[in-house]
């Protein structure tokens, strides 16, 4: 059996092998065996070290660190999030555990933001979304001034009119299209982050209740998605994701979907 190593044996490794080499020793140790003294977590640690690849954990992640992957993390837990991504890195990629418990900590890195499609077409669904969203655009300085107002139409459907930085839409609360719906909630943010001149985009995963979305530049994207195996957790192009899960593409109007 190969020997596990202990939360400090990890750091130092970790350090040795070119990572976070201005990182605080001390306290990411304690953090770390805070994170992972949770109740029902207790053999998290020996499970997942045992059979990480360390050197080229250690590669990717300063590969994406060298793209600015990080650079929306909080600076005092950039170095934190980068030892739990090392640490939940394995055959499967990034993001690859159901994070909840102590992996959860990954959804502060501001890249990785769940989108249920499902729940956009109920009452408070968008804007759930749109708080989790704005954790990471505050932090990229991209304002968005979001307002809504619920209605019946003349059929007595209840719809929600809203608008995002003074662009007004419509989203029906009965729809059950759910994947338009998370196609036209991406496409209205990809246009303001579009507008504002960022290089970022929106770039969903999955569908349905499992689905979510990264935040990446194209460079980023495309060496996240080279990390994960499976297409299913793959971050992917709109015209590419459409296709894969069978969603028909009417183009990067967000009025297109009639949601």
């Amino acid at each position: 059996m190969a020997m596990v190593l202990t939360i400090s044996e990890f750091i130092s490794e970790v350090q040795r092998l070119g990572g976070i080499p201005n990182a605080n020793t001390d306290q990411l140790r304690e953090q770390l065996e805070e994170l992972f003294d949770i109740e029902g977590y207790e053999d998290y640690w020996k499970d997942t070290i045992q059979d990480l690849d360390l050197p080229y954990a250690v590669e990717v992640f300063t590969r994406l660190e060298q793209t600015g992957y990080f650079k929306y993390t909080s600076p005092e837990l950039k170095d934190l999030v980068l030892l739990y991504h090392i640490v939940w890195f394995n055959e499967e990629g990034l993001y690859n555990d159901s994070l909840h418990g102590p992996e959860s900590i990954l959804l502060i890195d501001r890249r990785f933001i769940f989108l249920d499609s499902e729940y956009l077409c109920e009452p408070g669904g968008f804007q759930f979304f749109l708080i989790n969203l704005k954790l990471a655009t505050d932090e990229m300085g991209v304002p968005l001034v979001y307002e809504e107002r619920c209605e019946q139409d003349a059929e007595g459907k209840y719809i929600y009119r809203m608008s995002v930085n003074g662009r007004h839409y419509t989203f029906h609360l009965d729809s059950e299209n759910f994947a338009h719906a998370a196609l036209k909630t991406i496409l209205i943010f990809n246009r303001e982050l579009e507008l504002q001149q960022l290089p970022e985009r929106l770039y969903p995963i999955s569908v349905g209740t499992d689905g979510a979305v990264m935040l990446l530049t194209p460079e980023q994207q495309q060496l996240v998605a080279g990390l994960i195996p499976d297409v299913q957790n793959k971050p992917l192009p709109l015209e590419e994701w459409c296709k894969v899960f069978k969603v028909p593409f009417y183009g990067d109007d967000p009025e297109s979907y009639h949601v």
